[in-house]
């Protein structure tokens, strides 16, 4: 019998991946359901996917064989694969995984219907079981895994230095320059950049600036933001802009960027939350305006990086920038903004999320 996996965007790429890898590895046959930008990814991964335009077709596809189980991630917008949790209940036990926190209470997944849900939900921690009961009627908590998220088992031996050294040599870049990495979802990605580049301008520390454009922005983003986007970046004046080639197998990975970096910024970029597995320096802008659009998305007060303590917070531009210079000012110590021992508390990097999953996984097939 085949496992059903499926995918859509970058975040649930990453997160599925390894369950899949694993998976295969304790001898199952997996085949991937690949929409939206997952296709471009897996193709440069030289993996094989299926792909199709509608449910049906995918009924059709497998009708001969029901499936042992069906996982999907769990992304933004429409998707194919949060309708066929529907057609597959009953007849296969379903998992949803999730990649950050909030991702079940986006538009397309909040209010699920008991017909509609996952059989269970594959979450990192009690955060993820609040909002998924808070957001599907009737869900309950022993049908959610608290795991943790599969993309982050690869820092649980990941030599931040070594990668940082090599990122730096790739660049040819001074490693006595502070270095801030943006990284933008595809909304208000205008309005971080816009944020950020005011308050980098304001500090002038010469820094080097790295922005990094979420994947489908330029076919999902909205004009007046990517219009900000690019103006924005126009008027940087406070040290030089860095422009990764990704075509550079190397620094392909976002992870070996925050190796570099100094400071992360962000609305809510699950990119954000990656930065506090690495121990970095991180802010979460939140902007009235940005703060209304992203409770409006998720129903969150706040990123709940911040709220665990992770994440410093920027609620106006002059928060912002006494954050940034004091980031940059205590730069050569170990944790100028006081978060590290918390990171290590909500993030422990044992390597063995994946596996915890794919166990419960087959424990339940």
């Amino acid at each position: 019998m085949v496992i059903l996996a499926a995918c859509k965007d970058p975040g649930g790429v990453n997160g599925i991946i390894p369950v899949i890898e694993e998976l295969r590895r304790r001898g199952k046959k997996v085949n991937i359901i690949a929409e939206g930008k997952a296709i471009d990814i897996l193709s440069r991964m030289g993996w094989e996917f299926f792909t199709f335009q509608n449910p049906g077709e995918i009924l059709h596809r497998f009708s001969f064989e029901t499936p042992e189980a069906f996982i999907t991630s769990i992304c933004n917008g429409p998707m194919l694969s949060r309708d066929l949790l529907s057609c597959f209940r009953g007849k296969c036990p379903t998992f949803a995984l999730s990649d950050t926190w909030g991702d079940v209470a986006v538009p397309y997944w909040r209010g699920l219907t008991s017909d509609n849900q996952p059989d269970y939900l594959c979450a990192n921690d009690d955060t993820d079981v609040r909002v998924a009961i808070g957001s599907w009627p009737g869900f309950s908590k022993d049908r959610v895994i608290c795991a943790g998220w599969p993309a982050f088992d690869k820092y649980a031996n990941y030599d931040t230095e070594k990668v940082s050294a090599k990122v730096k040599a790739i660049l040819n870049l001074d490693s006595n320059r502070p270095i801030v990495v943006m990284s933008a979802s595809v909304i208000n990605a205008g309005d971080l950049c816009e944020a950020t580049v005011l308050a980098l301008n304001e500090v002038r520390e010469n820094v080097y600036f790295i922005p990094l454009q979420h994947p489908r922005m330029e076919k999902d983003g909205e004009s007046e933001q990517k219009e900000k986007w690019d103006k924005s970046l126009a008027s940087f004046s406070g040290g030089a802009i860095i422009n990764i080639n990704r075509d550079n197998e190397f620094l392909r990975s976002t992870t070996n960027i925050l190796a570099i970096a100094d400071l992360v910024v962000s609305i809510s970029s699950t990119v954000l939350i990656e930065s506090a597995a690495l121990r970095k320096p991180t802010i979460s802008i939140f902007y009235p305006n940005l703060a209304k659009a992203y409770g409006e998305l998720t129903g969150f007060l706040e990123f709940p990086l911040v709220s665990l303590g992770c994440s410093a917070k920027a609620l106006c531009h002059d928060e912002l920038v006494s954050t940034i210079q004091k980031v940059i000012s205590g730069r050569k110590e170990d944790d100028p903004l006081g978060l590290k021992k918390v990171q290590e508390k909500y993030f422990h990097l044992d390597g063995k999320n994946t596996a915890r999953i794919v166990d419960f996984v087959l424990s339940i097939i």
